[in-house]
């Protein structure tokens, strides 16, 4: 496979831009370079118009993108945005005005990837979609329907959780449709837990939102909130922090558990990347979000979810194993 064939797989397979459609393509500065190859790929194709957009180091954190791309983004077919970093407490707001600058039109679909590196560019951007979105299509058929799930892992974790109805979010990596929305890479099938409904103990001792965790964090959940925490050392203590509420009516404190995510790329690896970490294929993941905060964002921006990753995880759905040790069989 070429060393540029991620290039070609954005463009050509997962954003599919046809000839004379406009297109804007944004990058950080840590991606310039990149950046040219995208376009000239672009280029390719003979679009009706091209846009491009580096956001310079000096300007960070950028709270708000010119409106003059605001005014682009509402014009275009397609939006590809891709950081190396992005702070999503001062700066995911801005990736939120820019999906709704295409929205309001209801022409442009819009992939996003954050916390992008060349090594997740060469392996887990240069994939094979059409089998990805296929095996996250099929966890989405087993999941979408809801219904008791229980979460249990080596490291201690037993979990259960009742998984809402009609609440699957998928994330196949293919950006196909007028009005879509997709997050890059791809590879994750995610399902909201009823509010409540999420009892016992959750270990997350693999990963948590791109710190990769030398020791276990142990979260003790009764009725959906976190209500006790042990272990995970500092890392996980200053990232399980951001989920207190200072509300003292709040009903849960330290935070609650708001959704289930399963992987399916296999060519993702655990890297301590939050754009990656969870979609490795059979990687289980619990979202936790901050009281309030229920709404999964698919690109992993909110500032109040936090996603951790539980190692060798079986995960049984209605009697249906979904994940043995790891390894997916749906």
């Amino acid at each position: 496979m070429r060393a540029d064939f991620w290039a070609e797989n954005i463009i050509h397979t997962c954003l599919r831009i046809r000839n004379g459609e406009s297109v804007l393509v944004i990058t950080d500065q840590p991606l310039h370079e990149l950046h040219a190859q995208l376009t000239a790929e672009v280029l390719k194709l003979d679009p009706a118009e091209v846009w491009t957009y580096t956001v310079p180091d000096a300007a960070r954190p950028l709270r708000d993108f010119p409106q003059e791309l605001l005014d682009a983004a509402a014009r275009a077919d397609v939006v590809l945005a891709l950081h190396a970093s992005l702070n999503a407490a001062l700066e995911g707001q801005r990736i939120l005005h820019l999906r709704d600058a295409l929205r309001a039109t209801g022409r442009g679909r819009m992939a996003g990837g954050f916390y992008i590196t060349p090594d997740i560019l060469a392996r887990e951007l240069a994939a094979d979609y059409a089998a990805i979105a296929a095996t996250t299509e099929r966890l989405a058929a087993e999941l979408e329907a809801g219904g008791a799930a229980h979460l249990t892992a080596p490291g201690g974790a037993d979990l259960t959780l009742t998984l809402a109805p009609r609440s699957v979010h998928v994330e196949t990596g293919l950006v196909h449709r007028p009005g879509q929305f997709g997050s890059l890479p791809g590879g994750l099938c995610h399902v909201s837990v009823t509010p409540g409904a999420a009892n016992g103990v959750l270990v997350i001792d693999r990963a948590l939102q791109g710190a990769l965790l030398a020791e276990p964090a142990r979260l003790t959940v009764e009725a959906g909130c976190i209500v006790a925490v042990e272990g995970g050392g500092a890392e996980a203590g200053s990232l399980l922090a951001r989920l207190r509420s200072d509300d003292a009516g709040a009903g849960c404190a330290l935070g609650q558990v708001v959704g289930l995510g399963v992987g399916a790329n296999p060519e993702a690896q655990l890297r301590g990347n939050p754009a990656t970490d969870s979609k490795a294929l059979g990687a289980v993941s619990v979202t936790l979000a901050q009281n309030g905060f229920l709404k999964y964002d698919g690109w992993g921006i909110n500032a109040r979810q936090l996603v951790g990753v539980i190692g060798e995880s079986t995960l049984v759905v209605d009697d249906q194993t979904v994940v043995a040790r790891g390894a997916c069989l749906i």
